[in-house]
């Protein structure tokens, strides 16, 4: 969905003739998304946003049901379990943030647009963090290992 939002998004741009927005800085020739979505494509970027990142926090639920219900490699320790909830929440924040400046466009609110930009960077970067942090206790990095003898696939 996220590739289909920004493969339209820019095509309209370009198709356009790579016109000048207002929200753009004088020497500035490529817009950003932010600056396309703002110019008429507005319900196309909050829709793309809110589906995208819906989605994406759905799939982090829907990973820590299977692990709690033994389906993937369960948590063994309450630190897991915390990360793993952590990586959650954060990507909430993030999905807030991505949303949030979708809605408030470069045009008419520059300021609240950055936080928002903020918000939804800081949110998915921590919410990446706790991902990894939570696969390393789980040894998930270092599982699959490949043995020289016969090539057979190993799992620890």
């Amino acid at each position: 969905m996220w590739l289909a939002t920004l493969t339209a998004m820019i095509a309209v741009w370009c198709t356009e003739g790579r016109q000048h927005y207002s929200s753009m800085s004088p020497g500035q020739t490529i817009a950003y998304i932010s600056d396309v979505g703002a110019q008429g494509l507005k319900p196309l970027f909050i829709t793309g946003c809110v589906i995208t990142t819906v989605f994406l926090d759905l799939s982090l639920v829907a990973e820590r049901w299977l692990r709690h219900s033994g389906r993937l490699a369960k948590n063994r320790t309450m630190q897991e379990k915390v990360v793993s909830a952590l990586s959650i929440l954060c990507a909430i924040g993030g999905t807030v943030g991505l949303i949030g400046l979708s809605i408030a466009d470069t045009v008419r609110h520059s300021r609240l647009h950055n936080v928002f930009l903020g918000v939804f960077i800081v949110g998915y970067v921590l919410s990446a963090i706790f991902i990894c942090w939570e696969y390393q206790r789980l040894g998930i990095c270092r599982s699959i290992l490949l043995s020289h003898q016969g090539h057979h696939l190993t799992l620890s």
